[in-house]
């Protein structure tokens, strides 16, 4: 009975904490991005970069996170081999894929043999042959990543890798899309002309952007806020000058990449905001490297993750509507060589017999109307996208709701009143 009584009580404890936490959660939530996080970047800032420096190229921090990656797989060898030859497979496979890549692009153009098949194939191909180096950065990781040797330096190493992974490989991936005759210019009929500056944008990218980035959340992982105050935020500064530098030459409305796209399609809401969008795709990130050097570094990092999420989950809503286009183009084109066929078939029957048996009144079946059926498919597919951009939006900025409930507390004019004789504003 004591034991009983003792947890009853230990029970209710618990619950008013879990309430205590789940009010300073929503707390913070609600607060923590409009409070700045470091000082406005200025003489300090450039004074802590030196030990920043020292920091990141320390070969003694080197040296012992070396010393924990080897003694983590020593002590974890199964796992270690069998990730080594998940490794050694996905890269042993890079030639072969190519060889099947190509037979695929043969097959592409004939009515006869194109399917969407084929395109959905080329597409896991593509995803499996820029898969080595992110898997090899993500295995890197691993081993740095708990252990009772782990260090500062260590676990901060092992969460920037972890960083660059996915953003390496959503990259890559979309450069290998852009290839010359890759799958966009070969299964999706993408002009060759825009294709080439694609490309150079993403090579900037690759080769500038993912060190900066490593180099960046390295330093916000640091257990040092000067660290982050000072290099990391310079190479946040850097990122966001490359992303802006990057967004203009593809979306300007008249010189940029973007321009084929609205000389074909000039109606519409997408067109007639063209501008808005260029100014907040080259514009953001500009905003958020202000917001970064007044001091508001937890809220632009923050920021910068969920825009960038949300860039990822637009470019796969993209594909995948570039995909159900060229379905629905080959299930036409397919129908209207059945209708032809189906209709020679008819009058060379019609023929025979009338020369047969003499004339006879023909009644035609109607036709499908493939422009209305096509047209209406887009219209649903086009729906079922919005619908799910929507719900996979709220997803990733759903976290940021409720730091849009200080705004309540804004007042922007008040108005008293006369309410059975008391005053109220």
């Amino acid at each position: 009975t004591s034991y009983i009584r003792g947890l009853g009580d230990l029970d209710v404890a618990q619950q008013a904490l879990l309430e205590t936490a789940d009010q300073y959660k929503e707390f913070l939530d609600r607060h923590l991005l409009w409070i700045p996080s470091a000082k406005v970047f200025g003489p300090e800032s450039v004074s802590n970069l030196v030990p920043a420096l020292a920091w990141v190229l320390s070969p003694t921090s080197w040296n012992e996170a070396l010393l924990t990656w080897l003694n983590t797989l020593q002590d974890n060898l199964v796992i270690a081999v069998l990730f080594l030859v998940i490794l050694l497979a996905v890269v042993l496979a890079r030639r072969p894929l190519a060889s099947r890549r190509r037979e695929i692009d043969a097959k592409v153009g004939h009515i006869t043999n194109d399917n969407i098949s084929l395109t959905l194939a080329a597409l896991g191909i593509a995803a499996l042959r820029v898969l080595p180096l992110p898997l090899a950065l993500a295995f890197a990781s691993w081993p740095l990543r708990g252990g009772v040797e782990q260090t500062e330096f260590g676990a901060a190493l092992s969460n920037a890798l972890m960083a660059i992974a996915p953003f390496l490989y959503n990259t890559m991936l979309f450069r290998l899309l852009c290839a010359n005759n890759g799958i966009l210019q070969a299964h999706f009929g993408w002009g060759a002309g825009r294709l080439p500056d694609i490309r150079r944008q993403l090579d900037r990218i690759i080769a500038v952007g993912v060190p900066v980035i490593f180099v960046a959340a390295l330093t916000y992982n640091s257990p040092v806020s000067g660290h982050r105050e000072s290099l990391g935020r310079l190479a946040f500064i850097v990122i966001m000058i490359l992303f802006s530098g990057v967004a203009r030459p593809l979306l300007h409305p008249v010189k940029g990449v973007a321009t084929s796209y609205y000389t074909r399609y000039t109606t519409g809401w997408v067109y007639r905001l063209r501008w808005l969008w260029y100014w907040l795709a080259a514009g953001a990130p500009l905003v958020l490297a202000v917001i970064a050097i007044v001091g508001y570094l937890y809220t632009a990092s923050m920021l910068t993750n969920q825009l960038i999420e949300t860039f990822w989950m637009l470019l796969a809503l993209g594909i995948v509507n570039l995909v159900i286009r060229r379905w629905l183009a080959l299930t036409r084109q397919k129908l209207a060589v059945q209708q032809e066929l189906e209709k020679q078939e008819l009058e060379a029957s019609s023929e025979g017999e009338s020369k047969a048996e003499g004339e006879l009144p023909v009644v035609e079946s109607k036709p499908l109307d493939l422009d209305a059926i096509d047209q209406q498919t887009r219209r649903l597919v086009n729906a079922v996208l919005v619908f799910a951009g929507v719900l996979l939006g709220w997803g990733i900025w759903s976290d940021f709701v409720p730091a849009l409930g200080i705004l309540e507390q804004v007042s922007l004019w008040s108005q008293v009143v006369t309410i059975d004789g008391q005053e109220v504003s």
